[in-house]
């Protein structure tokens, strides 16, 4: 089981690479895995659907500056913080999705 499974982000992983969605496992604070985590599980679970997550093995050559650069547990909290506004904006946009499906019809 890991500590930590971030779902469904936009990933960069600081290779210069094109951007691609992922799943990042985290296990004591550190990153253990990039691509498909389907069904393993996590004590914590975060969707990032929507979100851009950064990932870089040295994070002071990361592409973020140190103000935008998150440490595990400051994204954490962030996503604490975050996960009602998350929740109402998911649920608009899929209120907007089925009403531009009427729309159409």
């Amino acid at each position: 089981m890991h500590d930590l499974v971030i779902r469904g982000g936009t990933v960069v992983d600081g290779t210069g690479g094109p951007s691609r969605t992922a799943d990042i496992t985290v296990d004591r604070g550190v990153i253990t895995g990039v691509g498909p985590a389907d069904g393993e599980p996590a004590t914590r679970t975060v969707d990032a659907d929507g979100l851009v997550v950064e990932v870089h093995p040295c994070p002071e050559k990361a592409v973020s500056d140190g103000a935008q650069s998150l440490t595990l547990a400051g994204f954490r909290e962030m996503m604490g913080s975050l996960s009602p506004y998350l929740r109402l904006w998911k649920e608009s946009r899929a209120v907007m999705t089925e009403a531009g499906a009427g729309a159409r019809q």
